[in-house]
């Protein structure tokens, strides 16, 4: 193997290996060679705070900014938790005074301050008086909020009234299902009523305004003629017809009274309020409905 220098000119070397078969085995282009060693990128490391999100108020601070302002949130933190523990024990001293609704108020404040367990399981005690009730769980405003509640404060709720509320859901239940059964059937019976109601309206209706129309394309007819003629027809069709259209108008919204209402009567009949039983039927799934979302929580559809 031996090895040349092609070109020296300039400093620039190309160096070439060649074996004893005429083959080049390797080129080394010593100037190329030389500016890559001396391009060497520099790395620059910048160390920011460990943060659980992005945020843009600290884009920009210099480092002495930074900490400044870290030590700012920390100290605002500290207080809104020192704030949020003095709330809650005025709460807690309200509730052991037996003073449930009074306290509501400092736990609902307290959470203000601060995302305090304390301070959730105090606002719930006040509302349940001490856990004592539960009718505060029918109210679907409160059943909402239960089931979006956080897992902590939904585990310490079934803790607490778990057990009584499933009992409660079970016994609406049973009274619910023979009720229904009843207002089912009570609603089919009437249906057919109502519906035959109707159907006795509609083609009278329909009879009544098409004669409309008819008498008034008498009159247009009788007007369209009243010029083209020196006879009397057209005034005579026109005077019989502008009667006819006043017989007829008033028949047809005599009819259209009497098909609004008996549609009204149909649409009413499918509503669960419409009787008496059906009201307490509908008090009783609503309950039962949000007794589920307070045990179950949220059902997300797929």
């Amino acid at each position: 193997m031996d090895e040349r220098i092609l070109d020296d000119e300039d400093e620039r070397i190309i160096k070439v290996k060649k074996t004893k078969e005429d083959v080049i085995e390797d080129v080394v282009d010593a100037l190329a060679a030389s500016a890559e060693e001396e391009e060497v990128e520099t790395e620059i490391q910048l160390d920011f705070p460990e943060t659980d999100e992005y945020d843009e108020d600290l884009v920009g601070l210099t480092p002495e900014q930074l900490q400044a302002e870290l030590a700012r949130r920390e100290e605002a933190r500290k207080m809104a938790e020192e704030k949020c523990a003095e709330l809650v024990a005025e709460g807690e001293a309200l509730i052991n005074e037996g003073l449930f609704e009074e306290a509501e108020p400092f736990f609902v404040q307290a959470l203000v301050y601060a995302d305090s367990d304390s301070a959730k399981r105090g606002l719930w005690a006040a509302r349940t008086e001490n856990f004592a009730k539960t009718d505060v769980f029918y109210q679907e405003e409160i059943a909402t909020e239960v089931s979006q509640t956080d897992e902590q404060t939904h585990a310490f709720l079934m803790e607490k009234v778990g057990e009584r509320l499933q009992a409660e859901r079970r016994a609406l239940e049973e009274e619910a299902a023979p009720l229904r059964e009843t207002v089912m059937q009570k609603r089919g019976e009437r249906r057919s009523a109502f519906r035959a109601n109707r159907n006795y309206y509609v083609p009278r209706f329909f009879t009544w305004f098409a004669l409309f129309i008819v008498s008034l394309a008498g009159v247009f007819v009788g007007v369209g003629n009243l010029v083209r003629t020196r006879s009397d027809w057209p005034l005579i069709l026109i005077c019989v017809c502008a009667g006819l259209c006043a017989v007829f108008l008033t028949g047809t919204l005599l009819y259209t009274r009497k098909l609004v209402v008996a549609q009204r009567l149909c649409r009413d009949n499918e509503k669960l309020s419409a009787t008496e039983e059906g009201a307490i039927l509908q008090e009783m799934e609503e309950k039962i409905e949000h007794l589920t979302l307070v045990l179950d929580g949220e059902q997300t559809e797929e």
